[in-house]
This record gives structure tokens, sequence and C-alpha cells, in this order.
């Protein structure tokens, strides 16, 4: 069982031009985080060793199919195979959930699609069903 005060998350903000991705234990405001395009993202997320106990992305609902759309499921795609076959428990958190946390990660310096990450891992640590 998954303590949420000492759990590693990794969170992902997919995207086809940019990922962002926060990563942090318990409730502490993310120091590891970035924004990578999505082809380097699952080169360094298929080519490491990631040491999280839990991936949660951001929920990606295609309502036009586009070469971007597909990108982005792609990438999803290419993490959720990657935690299965790494037995990581992955969690999904809705665009419109995310907006709760976004003020008070923006008020400790992040920006753009980090910040969006780690709003979804805060999201996650608060509300999300484990």
């Amino acid at each position: 069982m998954l303590n949420r005060e000492h759990t590693i998350i990794l969170a992902v903000d997919p995207g086809s031009e940019f990922v962002g991705w926060s990563k942090a234990e318990g409730h502490s405001v993310s120091a590891d985080y970035g924004v990578e395009g999505p082809y380097l993202f699952c080169d360094k997320f298929t080519s490491r060793s990631i040491d999280v106990d839990r991936v949660v992305i951001e929920r990606f609902d295609i309502r036009q199919f586009t070469n971007e759309s597909q990108l982005t499921v792609e990438v999803i795609g290419i993490i959720k195979w990657l935690c299965f076959n790494r037995n990581i428990p992955v969690g999904f958190v809705t665009p419109s959930s995310k907006r709760k946390f976004l003020e008070h990660v923006k008020q400790h310096g992040l920006r753009s699609h980090a910040a969006d990450a780690e709003a979804i891992r805060m999201w996650d640590l608060s509300y999300g069903v484990w």
C-alpha cells in the first residue's frame, strides 16, 4: 500500500509539441521538473531506470483526429506500456481538475507545461483514487 506522504509520483502533461513532467515525494512542490519534446521525453523515460512509485497523466480525449492528437495519444501509450512492464500504477487526472492547484504551483515559480504537470501531481495526491 502506498503512503501519500512518502510516495514518489511522476506527473505528466502530454502534448504533441511539449511534454511537461514533475517528480517529487509527498506534498512538497516539486524540485524535479521539466519540459521536453515528446520524442525526447519518451527516450528519457524508456532509457532510464525511473525511480517512481506512481505515474499520473493528464487525461486526453480526442475531439478531432489530427497528427498532433495522434502523437499525444502515442506518448500516453508509451508511458502506460512502460508502467505496465515495470509494475508502476498509473492514474489519470482530467484537465479541469488540475486547475484547482495551478495558482498554488505558479506561486512557487513553475511555469508552462511543468506547472501543469505539478498541478496534476498535487491533485492526485489530494484527491486521486489509489
